[in-house]
């Protein structure tokens, strides 16, 4: 029986990038293009895509100003940076050439066609029809999906500090809610030459020690610092 802080990582699949890919062929239009973009290859959440503004895209820093409505009430979490990875810049010029004139936001046109304005459409329940017309199976939880791909596929390069100020979670919440470990892990590690043997690793030098006081079953090899240690608090 699992227990009341267990979590179901069945519900929480992780997307290859080519899978979004190919799912956003299906979009209607550069608007949908983007959220998947922005999920998948950004990290953003829903209400962050559909708040997005245009001008939060600095082009000339190759960074987005991400204005996150869930983490405001946190010291400095009312915003953050993300870069515009390259996956991602295509999908941003496009849905920015395709705007109108005077457009505000990324989904100028879809938030247009929302009824309750002041409220996120249900973006989740369009994407799996999405997912449908490209015949992929649909994801129960698509953009925990999507960004924990992203925060997953990230973690790979970047240290998770850097990792988690970009996505806007803490380690911890990483750890527990988004990272997935991947059979390419598995592949890795079994194919990988002298895994705990790196060169440039800092080994321990070990020197025989005599006339040792230590425990018999100690008195066998410590390093060369401890034993000048041990033998000056003698």
């Amino acid at each position: 029986m699992k227990g009341s802080n267990a979590i179901d990582e069945s519900r929480n699949h992780y997307i290859k990038a080519e899978t979004a890919t190919l799912a956003m062929e299906y979009c209607p239009d550069a608007e949908w293009r983007a959220i998947f973009a922005l999920a998948r290859f950004g990290g953003l959440r829903p209400g962050e895509i559909f708040i997005l503004k245009l001008d939060a895209i600095k082009w000339e820093r190759d960074i987005i100003i991400v204005t996150s409505p869930k983490t405001k009430r946190h010291v400095g979490g009312g915003q953050r940076e993300v870069p515009i990875f390259p996956e991602l810049r295509p999908y941003l010029l496009d849905v920015a050439e395709s705007a109108r004139d005077g457009a505000v936001y990324v989904l100028d046109r879809l938030r247009e066609r929302a009824t309750g304005k002041a409220k996120t459409p249900n973006l989740g329940k369009i994407v799996n029809d999405i997912l449908e017309k490209a015949g992929i199976p649909k994801w129960s939880k698509p953009f925990v999906s999507m960004r924990g791909s992203c925060e997953t596929d990230l973690a790979e390069i970047f240290p998770i500090k850097v990792v988690t100020t970009w996505i806007g979670n803490s380690p911890r919440v990483a750890q527990k809610h988004y990272l997935r470990v991947l059979p390419s892990h598995y592949d890795k590690a079994a194919k990988s030459v002298a895994l705990f043997d790196k060169k440039g690793h800092t080994e321990t030098a070990f020197v025989p020690v005599k006339n040792s006081a230590l425990h018999p079953k100690m008195r066998c090899k410590i390093g060369s610092s401890t034993r000048r240690k041990w033998l000056a608090d003698k």
